[in-house]
């Protein structure tokens, strides 16, 4: 009988998990990069938290940050051949 309990929630999570992961590809299709990009470090940050690491949100925010980084760096290097 608990074997059974135990595959019933079993399969019990493998259902909301499945639900959770069509949710989240469900959103992904009204997220632009124009949204993200325009969230603060602290808001995309929290943004980026709601979602698990294997997820299209999850994986569009590391970019984002990415970007911001690859930004700073430009930045840095047009005024160090500024001052050169």
């Amino acid at each position: 009988m608990e074997s059974l309990r135990q595959k019933v929630h079993q399969l019990e999570d493998r259902l909301l998990e499945k639900q959770a992961k069509e949710k989240r590809f469900a959103e992904f299709s009204d997220i632009d990069t124009v949204f993200v990009a325009s969230l603060s470090n602290k808001d995309l940050a929290g943004w980026q938290a709601q979602y698990p690491t294997d997820s299209p949100q999850f994986i569009i925010a590391n970019h984002e940050w990415q970007r911001r980084l690859n930004l700073e760096q430009i930045k840095a290097n047009r005024f160090t051949a500024y001052i050169g």
